[in-house]
């Protein structure tokens, strides 16, 4: 299986390509170059990296030279929290569309459900804080911001909307509101962090889950997903990459996943995990790797409403 039909009717690539951290020109023209050439059609984007104007000029010319249609793209980008009131929503969609040189986009998430006060559509600052260095919080609910969010799919800027870092327990709340049912949740997962219990769940509430950080990061003594000896095992058995079996073990789940890489190799073998077969006893023992264990903390950033972050989360 290489993609995923949403609630909508959208068909979404289940291996798409982040962009987050990638930042000088060359290497973002290089990356959407080599990826449209070898076949990604999923990008993976956000108003908070920073990029998106250097993306958006690297996807017009790389369509334009690999004749790609529109269509045949798809897009999704995120909503910052520093635009989450109502008035704010629509023009920080259509400065994302402006800088991707886009007349809509295929998915529009939520990135974080934790509102900040509005610094304006550039996001300087990303995270405003007072003169105590206290982070500025929002007065807006969530239901506001998802309205804006509806509004967006009526009026033909977006395809399909969703969310991004949201728990059970929101994604419930949101049920007894939502106008336009979320179609994705996007959210850490890995083998060290496998989101089983959230992952079943959204599926049968028919929410498709994408996984970032699908590789992880090295722990602190330095060690690596990719190099866990079951994963190494197994890559041994089927005869590929460490990487393909994590993502594979992702494919063979029903989510999809959006790696990052600079490297053409990495991004010619990331593309063709979804091709590998892994038995459901493999599944099994990919699984039994859990250890609960987030890569993405934004604990570190936001200080003193750590309590706060890790209830949402």
């Amino acid at each position: 299986m290489s993609h995923v039909t949403l609630r909508s009717g959208s068909v979404m690539p289940l291996l798409g390509i982040g962009t987050w951290r990638v930042s000088e020109v060359q290497d973002v023209n290089n990356l959407i170059k080599n990826a449209l050439e070898i076949g990604y059609r999923h990008i993976d984007c956000a108003a908070i990296y920073k990029n998106e104007k250097l993306i958006g000029s690297a996807l017009k010319k790389s369509r334009e030279d690999l004749n790609i249609d529109r269509k045949d793209l798809f897009i999704t980008s995120k909503l910052w929290c520093t635009n989450f009131k109502k008035e704010h929503v629509r023009g920080a969609c259509e400065n994302t569309l402006k800088q991707l040189q886009l007349d809509y986009l295929d998915l529009y998430l939520i990135h974080w459900p934790v509102a900040f006060e509005h610094t304006g559509y550039d996001l300087e600052p990303g995270l405003p804080r007072d003169e105590n260095n206290k982070i500025k919080f929002a007065k807006v609910t969530l239901q506001e911001t998802w309205q804006a969010m509806e509004e967006l799919v009526d009026s033909g800027l977006v395809k399909n909307i969703g969310v991004s870092n949201y728990s059970l327990p929101l994604l419930l709340d949101m049920m007894n509101y939502a106008r336009i049912k979320p179609s994705v949740n996007q959210i850490e997962i890995h083998p060290y962090l496998n989101q089983n219990d959230l992952v079943k769940t959204l599926q049968e509430f028919d929410i498709h889950c994408t996984a970032y950080r699908p590789m992880a990061y090295g722990d602190a003594s330095g060690a690596k997903l990719i190099e866990d000896p079951v994963i190494v095992e197994l890559s041994n058995k089927y005869n590929c990459k460490p990487a393909q079996i994590v993502l594979s073990w992702n494919v063979s789940r029903g989510v999809s996943a959006v790696p990052k890489s600079l490297s053409r190799g990495h991004l010619e073998e990331n593309f063709n995990s979804y091709k590998l077969q892994l038995t459901k006893e493999d599944v099994d023992k990919i699984n039994t790797l859990n250890k609960n264990k987030r890569f993405t903390d934004p604990m570190k950033k936001l200080g003193h409403c750590q309590c706060l972050i890790k209830e949402l989360i």
